[in-house]
Parts: C-alpha cells; sequence; structure tokens
C-alpha cells in the first residue's frame, strides 16, 4: 500500500484537474460536427473516464478519502473567506458610523446636531401648524349634531386637499356610489367582534368569504387558504410571523429573511419585532429589481423566507418572482409576494387583456403567500388587507393559541384580538357590488396611463429618466436636479414622494389622481424646459428637500436620533 503523505494526496488532484481539461478541449476539438459525430464524442469520452478510473486505482483508499475530505476543506475555506470578507466590509461600514457617532458627541459637532434636529422639528411642525376648532369633552352631556357639524367643519380643509387629485397615492376612492356602499355595510356591522365569531356568525361567514374571493383571484389551489388583516403592514408582520414559528419547528434558531432594499418597510419591522436578521439584497443597475445572483449567495441553512415585491412602493417596480419561485423550490425555502400596493389591479390583468406580463401568483410553485391590500386599489375603507398562503399548513403557524389563561382559551388566527366587522363587511359588499369588469376597466385605465407618463418622460424630457420599466400603478424618474424638481411640482400643487438611492421622484395613480396624469406631465414638462433654459448655478432646495436628503445622507443612528420627534409632534396636539 502507497504512504499516505500530502504529497501523495494532491496527486489525485492533478490527475482530476487534468482529466477535466484535457476532456474540455477534446469536447472542443470536436464540437464542429457533434451533431454527426456523436458516436466518436462517445468514444472519446469512455476513453477518458477509463483512462482516468485507471490513474485513480494506483492510490490507495485512504489516499482518495483524504483527498475528498482535503475538497470540502477547500470549499468550505474559499466560503469562509467570502463570507469573511463581507463582514469585513460591514465591519468598516460600523466603523465609521460609530466614528461618526462619537465625533457628533464633540461640543462643536454637537452642537451642529441639535441645530440639524431643530430645523428638522421645525418643519415638521410646520407640515402640522394648524388650529382647529378645540371640541371639549364635557361633565354633562351634549348636543351630538354640534359635536358632529364641528368635526365636519375641521376637516372640511382636509377634504378640499383630497379633491385636488394632486396626490400620490394615499387617497384611493372618490367614487361616491362605493363610499355609500361602505358606509351602509358599516353602520350594520360597526359593533360586531371578529373575536367572538360564536356570537357573530354572518360577519364570521362574510370574513371567510372574503378570503375565498382573494383566494379565488390570485390563482390559489384547492388548500389555498388566508386571513384578513388591518393593513399590508400587519399582513407583513403575520407572514414573518408564520415563518418564524415554522423555523423554529425545523430547529432554526437564527432566522434569516432575504429582502431587496425596496422592499417595504413593515418587513424590518417584523425582523425587529421577532428577532430575526433581516438581509437586505442590492438592486440590479440595470432593471432596479432584486439582484438575484445575491439573494442566491446569501441563502443559508438559516433562510425562513425570501420576499419579492409585485410592485414595491418606493419605484413601482416588480421583482422576477418566477425566479425567486425557482429559488424557493430549489432551496426549500418558502416565497413570499408582496402584492400589497398593486394586488387588487394585476389580479385583473387576464380580465383587463393584459397578458404580456410575467407570472407572480399562486400559478408559480414556489409562492407560498401573498398579500394584498383591499384598501388601496380595492377601493374599500382603511384599514382592510388579505394575507393568503398556498397550504393550510403555513397558515397554522400564524395562529396564536394559548388554552392555560385563566379568562379561559384564547385563540387567534394572527396578532389582532378584537376587530370590528364593519370593514370586513364593508369590502365585501363593495367587491360583489361592483364586481370584476369594473375593477378590470380601473386597472386597464391605469395600465395605460403608466404606459403614457412612462414613454413621456423618456422621450420629452432631457434631464430626467424612468426609473426601470414600471407598468402597473405609478411612474419614478431620477436625473440631477431632482430637488427642483420636487420644489417646483409643490408649488404646481403636486403632493410628490421624494425618493432616495438612487435620488428621485415617484408619483402613484389612483382613482382620485389619474384624471390629472395629463397636467402632470406638463407641470414636469414645463420644469425640465425651464432648467434647459438657465441651470441654477447651486441648488437651493426647499426644507422640505433638504429634509428628505438629510435622512438618507446622515449615518443611520444619527438620522434615526434626528427624526425621532416625529411621532412626538403628530401624537401631541
Amino acid at each position: 500500500m502507497e504512504r499516505l503523505s500530502v504529497s501523495n494526496c494532491l496527486k489525485p488532484a492533478k490527475i482530476f484537474f487534468k482529466f477535466i481539461l484535457d476532456f474540455i478541449e477534446n469536447c472542443r476539438s470536436y464540437s464542429f460536427n457533434l451533431l454527426n459525430s456523436q458516436n466518436i464524442i462517445s468514444k472519446q469520452y469512455f476513453s477518458y473516464i477509463s483512462s482516468f478510473e485507471a490513474q485513480l486505482n494506483s492510490y490507495s483508499p485512504f489516499t482518495l478519502i483524504f483527498f475528498g475530505i482535503f475538497l470540502i476543506f477547500i470549499y468550505y475555506l474559499i466560503k469562509l473567506i467570502l463570507n469573511c470578507f463581507a463582514s469585513i466590509i460591514n465591519f468598516f461600514i460600523n466603523i465609521r458610523e460609530n466614528i461618526i457617532l462619537l465625533a457628533v458627541k464633540l461640543p462643536s459637532q454637537k452642537r451642529k446636531l441639535i441645530e440639524t434636529k431643530k430645523v428638522i422639528n421645525e418643519e415638521f411642525k410646520k407640515m402640522f401648524k394648524k388650529h382647529f376648532q378645540k371640541i371639549e369633552f364635557y361633565d354633562n352631556k351634549q348636543d351630538y349634531t354640534k359635536v358632529l357639524l364641528k368635526m365636519q367643519k375641521n376637516f372640511s380643509g382636509d377634504n378640499s386637499k383630497i379633491k385636488s387629485g394632486k396626490l400620490t397615492g394615499s387617497v384611493y376612492c372618490v367614487d361616491d356610489q362605493i363610499k355609500y356602499i361602505a358606509g351602509e355595510a358599516t353602520k350594520t356591522f360597526l359593533y360586531s367582534n371578529l373575536l367572538h365569531p360564536d356570537i357573530y356568525h354572518y360577519t364570521r361567514y362574510i370574513e371567510s368569504e372574503l378570503i375565498n374571493l382573494g383566494v379565488q383571484l390570485f390563482n390559489g389551489g384547492k388548500d389555498a387558504c388566508g386571513l384578513t388583516t388591518n393593513g399590508g403592514t400587519m399582513s407583513i408582520l403575520n407572514a414573518v410571523y408564520s415563518y418564524v414559528n415554522r423555523g423554529r419547528k425545523l430547529g432554526i434558531k437564527n432566522p434569516e429573511i432575504i429582502i431587496s432594499i425596496t422592499a417595504h418597510c413593515a418587513f424590518e419591522k417584523a425582523c425587529e419585532v421577532f428577532g430575526v436578521k433581516c438581509i437586505k439584497i442590492p438592486l440590479d443597475k440595470k432593471t432596479y429589481q432584486i439582484n438575484l445572483n445575491l439573494v442566491e449567495k446569501n441563502i443559508s441553512k438559516n433562510t425562513i423566507m425570501l420576499v419579492g415585491s409585485f410592485p414595491n412602493f418606493p419605484h413601482c417596480l416588480t421583482d422576477d418572482i418566477e425566479k425567486l419561485s425557482q429559488l424557493g423550490l430549489k432551496y426549500k425555502i418558502p416565497l413570499h409576494v408582496d402584492c400589497c400596493l398593486g394586488g387588487f389591479l394585476v389580479a385583473f390583468y387576464d380580465r383587463a387583456g393584459i397578458t404580456d406580463i410575467p407570472k407572480f401568483d399562486f400559478r408559480l410553485p414556489g409562492v407560498t403567500s401573498i398579500s394584498a391590500d383591499l384598501h388601496k386599489y380595492g377601493l374599500c375603507p382603511k384599514g382592510i388587507s388579505l394575507l393568503m398562503f398556498s397550504k393550510h399548513e403555513y397558515r397554522r403557524n400564524s395562529f396564536f393559541i394559548y388554552p392555560r389563561w385563566p379568562g379561559g382559551v384564547y385563540i387567534t388566527p394572527g396578532f389582532e384580538g378584537s376587530r370590528t366587522g364593519a370593514l370586513i363587511a364593508a369590502s365585501f359588499a363593495i367587491l360583489t357590488s361592483m364586481g370584476k369588469e369594473f375593477y378590470a376597466n380601473n386597472a386597464k385605465r391605469l395600465y395605460d396611463v403608466v404606459k403614457k407618463v412612462k414613454e413621456f418622460i423618456n422621450n420629452e424630457c432631457n434631464l430626467i429618466e424612468v426609473i426601470g420599466d414600471p407598468f402597473i400603478c405609478g411612474v419614478s424618474f431620477t436625473g440631477k436636479y431632482i430637488p427642483f424638481f420636487y420644489d417646483k411640482l409643490s408649488e404646481k400643487g403636486f403632493a410628490v414622494n421624494f425618493l432616495n438611492s438612487p435620488s428621485g421622484i415617484g408619483f402613484v395613480f389612483t382613482s382620485a389622481n389619474v384624471d390629472r396624469a395629463e397636467e402632470y406631465m406638463k407641470s414636469i414638462k414645463e420644469i425640465n424646459d425651464l432648467l434647459n433654459k438657465e441651470k441654477p448655478d447651486k441648488e437651493k432646495p426647499s426644507d422640505t428637500a433638504k429634509l428628505y436628503g438629510l435622512s438618507y445622507t446622515l449615518p443611520l443612528g444619527i438620522a434615526t436620533d434626528a427624526l425621532e420627534n416625529y411621532p412626538d409632534i403628530i401624537l401631541d396636539s
């Protein structure tokens, strides 16, 4: 038997790699007549196999075993080095953040930070500086008609802004008939409680029917199911909670989810709540979709969930759900598709005759859950959303069951406890009253407007360009003079989204603003032409534009600290 040594153990490696190189070279030599001479290549192939086998037989089993272990060691060493390299990059990023955080504690820098916070706080106060007619909480009963009248008067200012048709997203329904349907349904079910299905039998039935309606729209199979929540954030939190519980059952103690940097912030909120590591994947530089190669590289034994958006909120762009589905199947990892924004548009594309879009729903075998908001393009009152699963086994992981509470057995399908049945009833009444054709027409109208705006910006405005290739409900653009565009559009009455990475402006079209599309395009063109005539030597953005810019350019810790007063300002009258 041959002596076991490092040099002898490396000889099989030389033979193996020489075999591979020789085989590739001969395949290249014979490739020109591959179709006509398959038998020649087969003989050549088997001769190499025999030669390779004969040379390996000259080595002891121990040498070959050691060689196999050596290859595995090299594989894990390379993987470790790559992971260390990524960790080193993150380490230096964290060092940079900590150095800046330490620097701002110096007296001079601390004063600057305090001044920055003051500027931000003052801008927030300007946003909410409105003097409303105060309604007192008296000891004795008051005339409710006077109370309601005061409330309606106070709301009238907001109502005028809502009806302007110049708000991006936020307002989805201006149809008086739909509002009437919602109001009438709400009256009947206002004080019903979904926490007590044993009392409110019909409310429970409506909820189950609403879920079935959604599952059918998104092409769920026989085992598909779902639950209702009070909005997209809760649908996302419940989805993550479900997969965290599933991961625990599989022995995953340090769960991770993989999302795009454009995925909704609710995923990061869920990770903070449940102690999950959130791996954020950069965008493909050409398509602005999630980088699939990086998704696959970041999949590990701790990955409990992949996430794709259809579409995302920042750019209204879709991820490649078909490819993500394939990755999910390959690695046996659930895939959640976030359709919260445009779900009740894309679900009607087939009926609307829009066929040139990729698959995104339960028709893809790797898709295990979908979130879709009814209170957006479903035109239902805030807040109502659907979370649907491809199988009951996934939904069961979102249940909370506590049988040992002194108050009795406590069971909820998701996080929420008491919930009014009014929103369920209003949503069911609206959808079944308006019908599929109505929603298909709405989807087609917005699809056509997005296409028109997208082509207009790319063809008529030389200083800006559309981000990616949107087609569902909104258009975002980027360019050099974004703060200038933002301020000028604001002057013209348009409330747009100020975007980061890349710096840009987004506008989401809805039933409430779609009639203003021509005016929006005209305004963009006027600003573009103005800049062509006279470009500002130095941009002087408004305080609002500076505020959005600061939120992204400041280190995360400082930005968070600078913005922490915002909730106080909006909650304290």
